[in-house]
């Protein structure tokens, strides 16, 4: 299989007694942002920033092996010519946050021929924080938001191309929360975006703390 960086995998894999990464020939723990539900073989992996290369997913199923080459590579396209431009608003990259958490910021598929041209837009977040914590879905996005800034710049048609969601499930840590679209004229996930954020707790604590010392 052949993902590009930022992208997330899905496979169906049935009931699954276990899951495996293969290297050097000895089965390791999955890699980070990877979750397998045993009970249905729903596997996901949000790869994090800087996985590159092939790596092999080895799924034990009554004692026999099913293998997956998923080979990440790094892609660099022309905004000009993307299927899908996407920007996210907010948070914003290594913010510091407490409480309900917003999502919010704008999609839009330039060769639409009505509307944003996009049918949806997920959330998915990644602990940072907790070795091997599997990604998490947030939610998906209410849509069609009014964005007259980016009308401005695309066209009348997009002005309703903003998207936003508010989520309370996110405990206290560091996250990588990816934001992905789907187009509608190509039928797929078109494109991502990842934050960077730190969720309440104590380092939310100390970094207010290094804002504003008390007094000596």
């Amino acid at each position: 299989m052949q993902l590009a960086d930022l992208n997330r995998l899905e496979l169906w894999l049935g009931p699954t007694d276990a899951g495996y990464l293969e290297a050097s020939g000895t089965l390791r723990d999955l890699p980070p942002g990877s979750h397998l539900d045993p009970a249905t073989g729903h596997f996901t992996w949000a790869p994090a920033p800087g996985y590159f290369g092939t790596y092999r997913l080895a799924f034990v199923q009554g004692g026999a092996q099913t293998l997956v080459d998923v080979t990440l590579r790094f892609v660099t396209s022309d905004p000009g010519q993307s299927d899908v431009r996407l920007f996210v608003d907010t948070p914003t990259d290594q913010a510091v946050v407490s409480g309900p958490v917003t999502i919010a910021g704008w999609a839009l598929a330039p060769q639409a021929s009505i509307g944003s041209g996009i049918d949806a837009v997920h959330m998915w977040a990644t602990r940072t924080d907790v070795p091997g914590a599997p990604a998490q879905f947030v939610g998906a996005a209410a849509l069609d938001g009014q964005r007259p800034d980016v009308a401005a710049v695309f066209g009348a048609q997009f002005d309703r191309a903003g998207f936003g969601f508010t989520t309370s499930v996110l405990g206290p840590g560091d996250y990588d929360i990816v934001v992905y679209a789907w187009c509608h004229r190509t039928g797929r996930w078109e494109d991502a975006r990842m934050v960077r954020v730190t969720l309440g707790g104590s380092r939310l604590q100390n970094a207010a703390a290094s804002r504003h010392p008390g007094p000596a």
